[in-house]
């Protein structure tokens, strides 16, 4: 039993090893904006959360880097910010950020903005950032 548990996790090990030397995350400060380069093929998935100015209620915005695009997955919030957003003109806020292909991000706050970013495959954080009054440009290669 010992032995099989040593071999998984010496296994394990191995694939967290393997997937962190194949990507390389740069983060870059320039006065107020925080510049993120993302390189590798390996898949990631980028979350931006923050607060509604108006509404207070969190808002989840969860991203998919495959190869050299980023992807929109999910929009997640209340429906009260859901209403804000859309005032009664877009049905689905997921469907519409599904359509999101770009090979970058550009977002700013002022009142904060969590990022994380995450391998896919294992889900083990690469990063998570806070800022506060600046903008993020997250970028893949």
């Amino acid at each position: 039993m010992t032995i099989l548990i040593s071999i998984i996790i010496s296994s394990l090990l191995d694939i967290i090893l393997t997937v962190s030397h194949e990507d390389e995350i740069y983060v870059n400060k320039d006065l107020d904006t925080y510049t993120i380069m993302i390189k590798g093929s390996n898949d990631v998935i980028i979350i931006l959360e923050f607060n509604n100015s108006v509404t207070r209620e969190k808002v989840r915005l969860v991203f998919e880097k495959h190869g050299e695009y980023i992807y929109g997955k999910y929009f997640y919030t209340d429906e009260k910010t859901i209403e804000y957003y859309t005032s009664g003109f877009i049905k689905d806020l997921n469907v519409s950020i599904e359509s999101y292909k770009d090979k970058n991000i550009i977002m700013c706050t002022e009142s904060g903005l969590y990022i994380k970013i995450y391998h896919k495959i294992i889900y083990l954080p690469i990063l998570q950032w806070y800022i506060k009054n600046g903008c993020v440009m997250i970028f893949a290669e």
